[in-house]
């Protein structure tokens, strides 16, 4: 019988260099025309409407991702793990505990210093060779449980892995 074992989302604060530029951006092109030109209203207003819908391309570029972001799922089972994707259409990966070859954390500073990070893994599957959990909460205590299921899979089904050297 398969449980799930862990489910998280990736966090926002992963994009936050990014969210900090656009916001940054787009508070220049709105406010920095009517402070600095001393032109008359009129085009004044004009600047204003120009810069307003090109603050509004930017907000929905910066959107896209961070919608992606949030329709991403991760599921880890005693068995498999299951990656839910997609913003209209949902797509949903798995990945079989025992083809997990290699796992490695990485925490960048800024998730380090929120608690989050990264897992990247290794697989023998065809389809998903490489694999990265982004932004996701107690980065150790998940690779630690994935190390433990990945093990207790490969026990079962009776898999070893091999290196072959050229």
């Amino acid at each position: 019988m398969e449980t799930v074992i862990w489910k998280d989302r990736p966090s926002f604060l992963i994009k936050l260099p990014r969210y900090v530029v656009i916001l940054f951006l787009c508070f220049f092109w709105l406010f920095f025309p009517v402070k600095v030109l001393n032109s008359d209203i009129f085009h004044q207003i004009k600047m204003i409407h120009i810069l307003s819908v090109y603050s509004l391309i930017i907000f929905v570029i910066a959107l896209v991702p961070a919608l992606r972001l949030f329709n991403t799922r991760y599921e880890l089972t005693t068995e498999r793990i299951f990656i839910y994707k997609g913003i209209i259409n949902q797509v949903r990966e798995e990945i079989e505990l025992y083809r997990i070859r290699d796992y490695m954390v990485v925490r960048p500073v800024w998730l380090r210093i929120l608690g989050k990070g990264n897992i990247l893994i290794k697989t023998s599957d065809l389809t998903i060779p490489v694999y990265s959990f982004i932004g996701i909460s107690n980065p150790y205590k998940v690779s630690d449980m994935l190390r433990n299921n990945v093990e207790q899979m490969r026990m079962l089904k009776g898999v070893r892995e091999v290196d072959y050297v050229k």
